[in-house]
């Protein structure tokens, strides 16, 4: 039941933290450990999303095999368990500016 879990907090996330709606926001990589049993593979059917199956487990290595594809300049890391206030993507770049 755990997996199931975080895939609808996945939703979650994209719907109540602005995501989907960014306009600088270039991609959404999702990477899902080799074992993930749950409805994940649905969040590639999101516009800007991009669902990496990582050769390992863990998160570094779902860390470092999103980061070889990723196509921007500016990485953030956020993991099923976190909920970032709705305007976290324009605070990380009024942050970088200043």
């Amino acid at each position: 039941m755990i997996t199931v879990f975080f895939f609808e907090i996945l939703q979650r996330l994209f719907s109540d933290a602005g995501v989907l709606g960014h306009v600088q926001l270039a991609e959404i990589i999702v990477a899902v450990s080799p074992t993930t049993t749950d409805n994940t593979h649905k969040l590639s059917q999101i516009n800007k999303v991009q669902l990496l199956h990582c050769d390992n487990k863990g998160r570094a290595a779902q860390m470092n095999e999103a980061s070889k594809i990723a196509i921007g300049d500016i990485l953030v890391f956020l993991h099923a368990d976190v909920m970032p206030s709705k305007g976290f993507i324009d605070d990380i770049q009024k942050s970088l500016i200043a």
